[in-house]
């Protein structure tokens, strides 16, 4: 159970540092000029962020909802 908790958290707070770096990337992004926004690479611009958080946060969800799963399995078979 606390390796469960302790990759939980991990996944948390890589959804937080993606989150962080989408807003940062995007804010950043509006200042910039055509051509410069033209050198970024696409694994590193806004949107590839948000995708990052997203699957970060459907990881949580994924493991969260399987491990609720397998309590109500437990709690059926006693």
């Amino acid at each position: 159970m606390g390796k469960l908790i302790l990759i939980l958290f991990v996944l948390l707070l890589l959804m937080c540092f993606c989150i962080y770096n989408w807003w940062e990337r995007r804010e950043k992004s509006k200042r910039l000029f055509e051509e410069e926004k033209k050198k970024i690479n696409p694994l590193n611009t806004h949107t590839a962020w948000g995708i990052y958080a997203f699957a970060a946060l459907l990881a949580i969800l994924g493991i969260a909802a399987y491990e609720i799963y397998q309590l109500m399995l437990k709690i059926y078979t006693i």
